[in-house]
């Protein structure tokens, strides 16, 4: 789920996993949700880093390619939390109808230039997190939530924290 591309910028040396882990192999997401695809049914993926984003999407993309992107969009597949996603990524999507669940208080807490997500990732990385605007720009449909208990259930401040995201360009208006 927070399985990365590069290493954690603070994962220590000699870590086993200094990228995360993988859960589900490519295959394996693909085949869930061709099933899902075929029920009509939504399928729903917990993805936090950009090696997690790329294999659903390029899974997404075998079930477009075999069963086009009416039939997935019908279904609203949904990605849970969706923090690291690529410009093509966020058109790819888009033209899917996949949904993005996303937590706008993850990046008021976490967020910034010096914010635990700067730690973890570097501050290049991090930068580009959470990106509402870039989504919202593709098409993508954006669902906000608190994720609680990790955040307080506090609508209001979801939405503040959408509206005054902590990196330029990222925010969506009200």
């Amino acid at each position: 789920t927070a399985w990365l591309h590069e290493p954690y910028a603070d994962a220590p040396a000699g870590c086993a996993a200094p990228h995360g882990n993988a859960y589900l192999s490519t295959d394996a997401i693909t085949a869930h949700l061709m099933a899902c695809t075929e029920a009509g049914i939504t399928a729903g993926f917990h993805v936090i880093g950009d090696a997690a984003v790329t294999a659903v999407v390029e899974a997404l993309g075998v079930v477009v390619d075999q069963l086009g992107s009416v039939a997935v969009a019908r279904c609203g597949h949904r990605l849970e939390h969706l923090e690291m996603v690529t410009d093509e990524q966020a058109a790819a999507l888009g033209r899917w109808g996949v949904i993005a669940s996303m937590q706008p208080a993850f990046d008021a807490l976490w967020g910034g230039p010096h914010g635990m997500y700067a730690q973890r990732v570097g501050p290049t990385r991090a930068s580009g997190m959470n990106n509402f605007a870039l989504l919202a720009s593709q098409g993508v449909p954006l669902a906000f939530g608190s994720d609680a208990p990790v955040t307080d259930l506090d609508p209001w401040s979801a939405v503040r924290a959408a509206t005054a995201h902590r990196s330029a360009g990222s925010a969506v208006s009200t």
